[in-house]
């Protein structure tokens, strides 16, 4: 419930109920521009969201980057209750692996330091 501070400006809940038994974290359907940026390589890849959770999301692109590549995902968050308590929107930057890839997008999970993180993080704002 946490991470949905931080996306509550963009939730559509359309999630059924066998998606969420399989599912550590509630899974958000939102669109926002992200950039993906690849730890090894330096290439970077633009995209937006098609769903997130505090452990990963999906992302849809044209640009692909290999299952397992360690990326950095670069979200620019316009959140009302975040502008309200910080006075600025919310840049955030996630570590994760791309766990699936696909010409159309990928899934990457979050790693556990950064669940760990942006629960730290929204539990201080609420």
């Amino acid at each position: 419930m946490l991470f949905a501070t931080l996306l509550e400006d963009f939730m559509v809940f359309t999630r059924t109920q066998s998606a969420m038994e399989q599912r550590k974290f509630e899974r958000y359907q939102i669109n926002v521009p992200a950039t993906i940026d690849c730890i090894v390589g330096r290439h970077t890849v633009h995209a937006h969201t098609k769903n997130l959770s505090a452990g990963g999301g999906l992302f849809g692109s044209s640009g692909l980057v290999k299952s397992g590549q360690r990326v950095a995902v670069q979200l620019a968050l316009r959140n009302k209750t975040i502008v309200r308590l910080t006075g600025a929107h919310c840049q955030l930057r996630i570590y994760g692996t791309v766990v699936r890839s696909e010409p159309k997008g990928m899934a990457i999970k979050f790693s556990d330091h950064e669940i760990k993180r942006l629960n730290c993080l929204i539990s201080r704002r609420g």
